[in-house]
């Protein structure tokens, strides 16, 4: 049996004495337990989302990559992605700047990002 396998196993045995000998297991008995034994527990709080990193801080790392990709991975705040080939990060536009869209260049429908128009 792997490590995390009997780990799992204990943790389940001790789950089952806590219900034969206090009726129900309550994760703040296990936390008084373990202080008894000098451990200082705490319960885990929920996962939260894990934060997209700046695409501003990473320009250079972005461009020429995968557009899906960036888009997905990284949160844009007022900036955009550039493609010209509606496949690769080819630029980056700054919305903060005004409205006035680079030449040559039109938003997609989802506003995300900018595609060169085609004539």
């Amino acid at each position: 049996m792997s490590k995390s396998g009997s780990i799992r196993e204990l943790a389940d045995a001790l789950k089952e004495l806590f219900q034969a000998k206090r009726g129900e297991f309550r994760l703040d008995d296990l936390i008084e337990v373990c202080r008894v034994f000098g451990l200082e527990t705490k319960e885990k709080a929920p996962t939260q989302k894990t934060l997209k990193m700046l695409a501003k801080n990473y320009f250079a790392d972005i461009a020429g990559i995968n557009l899906q990709y960036a888009l997905e991975t990284y949160e844009w705040e007022g900036w955009r992605p550039i493609t010209d080939d509606g496949v690769t990060v080819a630029g980056f536009w700054d919305s903060s700047k005004g409205p006035e869209l680079p030449q040559g260049y039109i938003a997609d429908v989802s506003q995300k990002y900018l595609k060169r128009m085609v004539l």
